[in-house]
């Protein structure tokens, strides 16, 4: 998992259980994949110049 994300986790939660810790991260990613999802669907209507920025963001901040 990406340390920025942890690290955004524990600003939120300082005395955070894992649980919460791991609920917060979660929520993240999910906000990328459907970020992603939104941007198919723009890929599709032809705005690609602004889609293949953000894929390049999603994608690097996917793998960390």
């Amino acid at each position: 998992m990406s340390k920025i994300i942890e690290n955004k986790a524990d600003k939120v939660f300082p005395y955070a259980t894992d649980a919460e810790r791991r609920a917060y991260v979660k929520g993240y990613e999910e906000a990328l994949q459907d970020m992603k999802k939104h941007l198919d669907i723009a890929a599709i209507a032809g705005r690609s110049f602004m889609v293949l920025d953000m894929y390049k963001w999603i994608y690097k901040r996917l793998e960390d």
